[in-house]
């Protein structure tokens, strides 16, 4: 049985591991030139180097994976009863580009997304920012803290703004104390609201804010104060999150959720044949999550191999 995993990352490198060895044909299909997916470019390179990434692709190679680095517009084309060559589709795709803040002055130069600012150092040995830059980072989950220890790293003046206080960081506790350790200033209370400059970026206004009633995410809302400040900064990297494309999957048939894609409890999504597994699903979480989704979906499809799955 043949199947196209498309995503290089966790979730879809140990789907294809344990099937490979099941005796399936797995292939693998990654839009970037490196694959791996978060491991290969969302990880500093002093954290996961980017040769421990390469030598787990290259066992999963030796094992009878298929890696194909292009890009798949059409799921659907991939499956055999549209004149593919796969029994099904498996999209691991994670969850795609950072969002953007929608604030004025966002074009400028000078402000990075924090996806691309990890990407190009480590798969591109490209610095965005400068060892004589002042940079700001917006965002309290582990990419922001990521991409302040890689800032700092660089030699850059780095803070950390956020806009809830340190008991609502979503990132994990490890991650912080390594910024801590790092004597990164962590400003809280603070939300940017317009970048100033020319072409490029010279400074950001922040609202000050306090915390008001709990929201959906089950933390305190955010409510301005009315105060605002003025920082002079010449880099601001984002990461407030990231986000799906839900346009492309939709007008392919698959259904989403305000979340990811929707699927049944075989992990299908809306068109048949065709599954979803990791971050796509429920959102941005961590590797470990990814992994453990993965699991769950092998521990699925195993257990109905010739049932649901052939439908």
């Amino acid at each position: 049985m043949n199947i196209a995993i498309i995503g290089s990352g966790p979730a879809g490198c140990i789907v294809a591991s344990t099937l490979i060895k099941k005796g399936f044909s797995v292939t693998i299909f990654e839009e970037l030139n490196e694959f791996g997916g978060m491991l290969a470019y969302g990880i500093p390179e002093f954290r996961l180097p980017l040769k421990c990434v390469r030598e787990k692709m290259n066992t999963l190679r030796e094992q009878g994976v298929i890696f194909k680095n292009e890009r798949v517009n059409l799921f659907k084309d991939l499956l055999k009863k549209n004149g593919g060559d796969f029994d099904f589709v498996l999209l691991a795709i994670g969850y795609g580009k950072c969002k953007r803040l929608g604030l004025v002055g966002e074009q400028k130069r000078g402000v990075i997304d924090a996806l691309d600012f990890l990407l190009e150092h480590k798969l591109n040995k490209k610095e965005l920012v400068s060892p004589r830059d002042r940079v700001c980072v917006i965002g309290g989950g582990n990419s922001a803290m990521d991409s302040a220890l890689l800032s700092k790293r660089i030699g850059a003046k780095t803070e950390i703004f956020y806009r809830r206080t340190k008991m609502e960081m979503p990132a994990l506790e490890s991650e912080l104390k390594k910024v801590e350790e790092e004597d990164i200033k962590i400003n809280f209370l603070m939300n940017p609201i317009e970048f100033l400059g020319g072409d490029e970026l010279k400074s950001i206004v922040f609202e000050l804010l306090k915390l008001g009633e709990i929201d959906s995410s089950n933390r305190p809302t955010p409510i301005s104060t009315g105060e605002k400040i003025e920082v002079g900064f010449d880099k601001c990297i984002v990461a407030v999150g990231q986000k799906l494309d839900f346009l492309s999957l939709e007008s392919q048939g698959i259904k989403c959720n305000s979340r990811g894609i929707i699927i049944d409890n075989n992990f299908m999504t809306s068109v048949k044949n065709i599954f979803a597994v990791g971050d796509c699903v429920y959102g941005p979480k961590t590797i470990a999550d990814a992994i453990e989704h993965g699991l769950l979906f092998l521990e699925k499809m195993l257990a109905n191999f010739g049932g649901k799955l052939n439908g």
